[in-house]
């Protein structure tokens, strides 16, 4: 795709969000591939409440009957309803009436329609799933998003958003990387060393130019994370390799560097900011640390997550088979601080710590805080190639601030809880503090994914299996990566604008809280007024009176401070 067409896609993505209020969605005859669904519909004036009707029709052959084929009718005061737990491979119907204070239909809209895609992970003969642990009042209801699996899931394991199997590209399992629901309702994820930024419908909004601008070579690489920090900074890592000079007589075979690096672009795909490794952190006493796996005399440090801080100063590196982190200045693009293992006398640059051991997504919460996966898996295998001393762990860790502090671990948790899984996890893992306190966690290849709380206490998992062939049978499906949402619209919101009452009505849709800025301009485009709301909570509006001199204005805008999104309204 070229950087025009990005550009244009961004540019109408905007324009559709800035519009889509005004819209009927799901727009008529649309195919879907999940099914929560936020029905919208225009906002009729004078309505104090809508009737919602959605009817199913059982063959292809059937029209809209919503005395016979009724499914729900949901009333609702404002122009949104949000529809959870629909059927896949179904269609259906749906149409809105509007009523008054005196209770009138004052509006009725057409009949449209849509149909969900058939759901190929529905399948139990290919997929199946186990739960064991299922406190419901100990977690928030919501998704978890898989990427291995390719699908967002509801808190019992069903399937509620999907990428269907339709292209060759997305078919291996292992391929998608990082999935993602970001505040504005955009997705990311990494599939085949490629990086995407799409709609929930799956258009694509942006993805990298994976050009070699980097590498010199066809392809940039990108691998294991993909961070979204606004809508014009995408940060990610790729991977090149570099000759490394052997003057070793006894060992002749040449050895080349896993050189990964950390790039930033711009919607537009342009370069903004670029570390590599070998530039700003190589040491050849490490070369005694890594090439014991003897990899074709490849050194291989496996860069595996990065995290970048709240005030966008600080990326935090892991390198796995390090065992290290960095703490790298963003500006300066110095590593100003590591924690791990000491590898050499002259290795002294380090908080030195034994308390991780081949972590996996290292990620900041706040405060010089961090949480990570400890595989803690060891070199030296058994007889059954399980790794010997092995207890992976979630960790939530304190960085020392100046150098005379060690680092501290605030809480630990073990993964030998019950004996439903392996304790032991040689790669993968992740994890996610919650609003709640509590920590999601993919505990790695051993493909346990749970929520824990800060008592220790299991109050949720699930396991996913899939079939490898009728000889084998069922195999476990590990995750790489995990994330929460709280639905697929956390944030989301709806207003409306009466002309005879002068007031604008704000509805928070979505599943989160949210506060809103609501800012007037004049003919000129001129700035004239700006409000910001309360915290509005899930499900509750917010009505700012409009005054005499506000009415003069020619257009409001109105803009969810999470989620970025903007609405205009034209006043005049």
């Amino acid at each position: 795709m070229t950087l025009q067409k990005i550009s244009f896609i961004l540019v109408c993505f905007l324009i559709i969000q800035k519009n889509f209020f005004a819209q009927y969605t799901p727009k008529n005859n649309d195919i879907l591939n999940y099914n929560q669904i936020m029905f919208e519909y225009p906002a009729i004036n004078n309505a104090v409440y809508y009737i919602f009707f959605i009817a199913y029709n059982k063959s292809n052959n059937d029209t809209a009957d919503f005395k016979v084929n009724l499914l729900m009718q949901y009333v609702d005061s404002s122009s949104a309803t949000l529809i959870s737990d629909l059927k896949f491979a179904t269609r259906y119907y749906w149409k809105v009436q509007a009523y008054n204070s005196k209770n009138e239909c004052i509006n009725t809209s057409p009949t449209l329609n849509f149909a969900l895609m058939e759901n190929p992970y529905s399948d139990t003969l290919v997929f199946k799933h186990k739960q064991r642990y299922n406190i419901k009042n100990e977690y928030k209801d919501g998704l978890i998003w898989c990427d291995t699996y390719h699908c967002a899931i509801n808190r019992n394991g069903n399937v509620v958003w999907l990428f269907p199997i339709i292209d060759k590209n997305f078919n291996n399992p292992q391929s998608m990387r990082d999935l993602r629901l970001h505040n504005n309702g955009t997705i990311s994820f990494i599939n085949d060393s490629n990086i995407y930024l799409i709609n929930k419908d799956l258009y694509v909004l942006w993805n990298g130019a994976n050009d070699g601008k980097v590498t010199k070579k066809r392809a940039e690489n990108y691998h294991h994370s993909f961070n979204i920090i606004s809508q014009n900074n995408f940060y990610t890592m790729g991977l090149s390799f570099k000759k490394i000079f052997n003057n070793n007589v006894t060992d002749s075979m040449d050895n080349y560097l896993e050189d990964d690096f950390i790039v930033r672009y711009d919607s537009l795909g342009t370069i903004k900011w670029l570390w590599q490794y070998s530039t700003y952190f190589f040491n050849k006493s490490f070369y005694n640390k890594l090439t014991p796996e003897k990899k074709k005399g490849y050194i291989h440090p496996h860069a595996n997550s990065i995290s970048i801080d709240s005030t966008e100063k600080f990326i935090y590196l892991n390198l796995r088979n390090l065992s290290r982190i960095l703490k790298i200045n963003i500006k300066t693009k110095k590593i100003v601080a590591q924690y791990g293992e000491k590898l050499s006398a002259d290795d002294t640059l380090i908080y030195e710590t034994n308390a991780f051991n081949y972590a996996h997504d290292v990620k900041y919460v706040s405060n010089n805080e961090l949480t990570l996966f400890n595989n803690n898996s060891e070199k030296t295998f058994n007889k059954t190639n399980k790794p010997l001393n092995c207890l992976s762990s979630v960790m939530h860790i304190k960085l020392p601030a100046i150098k005379s502090d060690s680092i501290k671990t605030l809480w630990q948790f073990y993964t030998n809880f019950d004996f439903l899984s392996d304790s032991c996890s040689t790669r993968f893992g992740s994890v996610d503090k919650l609003a709640n306190g509590n920590y999601l966690v993919c505990s790695g290849e051993n493909a346990r994914l749970f929520e824990v709380n800060k008592n220790k206490e299991i109050v949720w998992d699930m396991m996913f299996f899939k079939k490898r062939s009728e000889e084998f049978g069922f195999d476990k499906l590990p995750q790489y990566r995990i994330m929460y949402s709280s639905s697929l619209y956390p944030y989301y919101y709806t207003y409306a604008y009466n002309q005879h009452a002068n007031s604008i009505t704000i509805t928070n849709e979505g599943t989160n809280e949210d506060i809103y800025l609501v800012t007037f301009f004049d003919k000129k485009q001129k700035q004239v007024l700006m409000f910001k709301t309360s915290l509005i909570q899930p499900n509750n509006n917010f009505t700012l009176k409009l005054k005499n001199h506000q009415l003069i204005t020619k257009y409001v805008i109105i803009k969810s401070l999470n989620s970025k999104i903007e609405k205009k309204i034209t006043t005049k």
